[in-house]
């Protein structure tokens, strides 16, 4: 939409900032990334702010979906080597997986927990491995095969952090689009002209003042 959006702009006829309501040009960046540079006549931020968006947008798709498949592989990688449930929704499940290589070492690793946390209270050492127990089996018959299944889950995660950083650029791109609409059309309204200009020698801004 946004990028639709941007197209018919950029087709549009270009008007200087001057004189147009500060606040529309604003709420107008901040809503669709490069929208008032566009109409406005500064369309090479315009159209920068307009592929830094499309960019988020890919950019998350992309990594939410490599996630996806790292989690559909880790799952049954995890059936066919440890006789784990593939079908189990439980995320502290494939966690415990991840903790430890057995089912058994990782009850006897709750039950350590557990004595550490409540060294005189077996009723609550028994409460704290009850709460952290998790249903379904498991068994890595090496280290190496269960080592692989944690470098599987490592991978989900990076790709679930990268596509958190991709919403992190879409943020800051509607945020910057929006300050540089309201800086530009500051400038604008006491004369003052501000021009980006990107040439296979490098980029620049050129302010311009109207006497």
């Amino acid at each position: 939409m946004s990028l639709i959006l941007a197209l018919i702009i950029g087709f549009s006829p270009s008007v200087p900032f001057k004189g147009k309501p500060l606040l529309r040009n604003t709420v107008m960046s901040l809503l669709i990334p490069g929208s008032s540079q566009i109409l406005y006549g500064s369309k090479v931020k315009g159209y920068a702010f307009v592929a830094t968006e499309i960019f988020g947008f890919f950019g998350n798709f992309y990594y939410l979906h490599a996630a996806e498949i790292a989690r559909q592989r880790y799952k049954i990688y995890a059936y066919m080597e440890a006789g784990a449930d593939p079908q189990n929704p439980d995320g502290d499940y494939w966690e415990a997986i991840e903790r430890r290589r057995t089912r058994d070492e990782y009850i006897q690793y709750l039950w350590r927990q557990a004595r550490s946390r409540y060294p005189q209270d077996p009723e609550k050492q028994q409460e704290y491995v009850n709460r952290h127990m998790v249903n379904g089996n498991w068994s890595f018959p090496t280290l190496e095969l269960w080592f692989r299944y944690r470098k599987m889950r490592r991978t989900e995660r990076s790709n679930l952090e990268n596509a958190g950083v991709m919403v992190g650029v879409i943020i800051a791109n509607h945020i910057f689009s929006a300050i540089d609409a309201f800086v530009s059309t500051k400038l604008s309204s006491h004369g003052i002209g501000m021009n980006s200009r990107v040439s296979p020698y490098g980029a620049s801004v050129e302010l311009t003042y109207r006497f």
